[in-house]
């Protein structure tokens, strides 16, 4: 519950539990976790089921292969931190994933006309 996210709508870091109890609407489950009761807020999210690692899919258009190489880049890089872009979606109820969002840890140098894009 004090897994660092970045809240879609706004594009801020947040605690999940800060996030869900500032929520208008109460949240009942978090994606890939058993649902528990709307105000509510876990001590411990439990997972549905025994896997241990979720994993977000993108499929391989034009538009997801330059995301695909910075976060590959990212996952092997020291300066960088990837954590979970989420959204609330209100008529299920439910915080689920909605990307990967790469964290600077310190301080990052671009070289060679390399651009940083902020979405």
């Amino acid at each position: 519950m004090k897994t660092d996210i970045v809240e879609k709508s706004a594009t801020k870091r947040v605690k999940l539990d800060k996030y869900i109890k500032n929520l208008t609407t109460p949240a009942t489950e978090v994606y890939a976790y058993s649902p528990f009761p709307a105000g509510n807020l876990p001590k411990v999210l439990v997972k549905k089921d025994d896997k241990k690692t979720y994993y977000l899919h993108y499929t391989l258009d034009a538009d997801r292969v330059p995301v695909l190489a910075a976060v590959n880049a990212a996952r092997n890089c020291k300066s960088v931190g990837l954590i979970w872009l989420v959204k609330f979606v209100e008529s299920k109820k439910r915080i689920e994933p909605a990307g990967v969002a790469i964290v600077a840890l310190s301080s990052i140098s671009i070289v060679g006309g390399a651009e940083l894009m902020l979405e």
